[in-house]
This record gives C-alpha cells, structure tokens and sequence, in this order.
C-alpha cells in the first residue's frame, strides 16, 4: 500500500484529534468505545498507557484523557498526547511510542521520542466491515 500524507486525509497537523480505531470482530454491535484514550496508569514502571473507551464529545476536562495530537517529522508522522482542552487542566505532553511490557507491546507515553508512523488507505476487507 502507499503511503499517504496528512493532507490526502484531511488532518491538519497539531490540532486536537480523537483516535478511534476499528478492529474487525472485536464489538460487531459497537457498544463499546474503540476510541484511544491515555488511561492504565501503571505506578510501578511510571508510564501511562492508551487504551480503548475514549470519551466522545467536544474538548472539555471531561474529554481531556481522549484528545491526541500529530506532528509530520521526515518521512512519517508522530503522535503525542497534550491535550489543550481547558486553561485549568493539569497538562500531559509526551509523544506515543510503541512499549514492551509483561512480554508484549503497548502503546504508551514514551520518556523520549515517539514512535513515526505513516497514514495508509484502509483495504476493502476492512471498508466493507464497517
């Protein structure tokens, strides 16, 4: 597949997005939010990690842990979690990078950079799931 830049999907760079992802046969009815939010606090690595059941909505403190940001760097994008919803909001600013953790990969806030990916058009497997 080629890759795609932010302008063929219409993203504009640092500005406020919601992540929702899609995965086939995970919730067929959508009852459950697959929308990326920073939450899983783990005390004993000190990381935070995404997870699933973001908040819907427009930026608010009650939509704070949702919103994420994307940045161009060379050849590919980063994503970062500062949210700039409300002037009294505690702020986060970290990039996302790709984590082991318990023998597997995560998605967490990264204590350096933050892993580059790149947009691509879905394939129509997935187009005709959703």
């Amino acid at each position: 597949m080629a890759k795609r830049s932010a302008q063929a999907f219409n993203i504009i760079l640092f500005q406020q997005y919601r992540v929702p992802v899609f995965v086939p046969g995970v919730d067929p009815d959508c009852k459950t939010s697959t929308t990326w939010k920073l939450d899983d606090y783990d005390p004993s690595s000190g990381r935070w990690w995404l997870t699933v059941g973001g908040v819907e909505g427009n930026p608010s403190p009650q939509t704070l842990t949702s919103w994420f940001r994307i940045r161009e760097v060379g050849n590919g994008y980063i994503l970062g979690f500062c949210p700039a919803v409300c002037d009294s909001c505690i702020s986060l600013c970290k990039e996302i990078n790709k984590l082991s953790y318990d023998s597997k990969v995560r998605l967490g806030l990264a204590k350096g950079d933050g892993a580059s990916f790149y947009f691509m058009k879905a394939s129509n497997d997935i187009k005709q799931e959703l």
